[in-house]
């Protein structure tokens, strides 16, 4: 039976269908935080570049090479501190 995600559920009970602990979800969030923010869809992104008056693939040229830098620092330190393990 494959697991599946339905409104109204428990997001601990959808995590555990998927075999993740909702600690390792909130995780992933935070380290790929300064990639999503890159988003068109982020309405305070579009605030941003329509105040500063640039176009936003000018924006996100700009800022990529910066965000991946930062999510995998995030990354390395989270491995460091052992906040992330490969081994369970």
């Amino acid at each position: 039976m494959t697991p599946t995600l339905r409104r109204g559920t428990d997001p601990g009970q959808r995590c555990r269908g998927l075999r993740y602990r909702p600690i390792e979800i909130a995780r992933a969030s935070v380290l790929g935080q300064p990639v999503h923010l890159m988003s068109p869809l982020v309405a305070s992104t579009l605030l941003l570049v329509g105040m500063v008056d640039r176009d936003i693939g000018d924006f996100q040229k700009a800022t990529v090479k910066w965000a991946v830098l930062t999510s995998l620092v995030i990354t390395a330190l989270a491995v460091l501190t052992g906040a992330i393990s490969f081994f369970v």
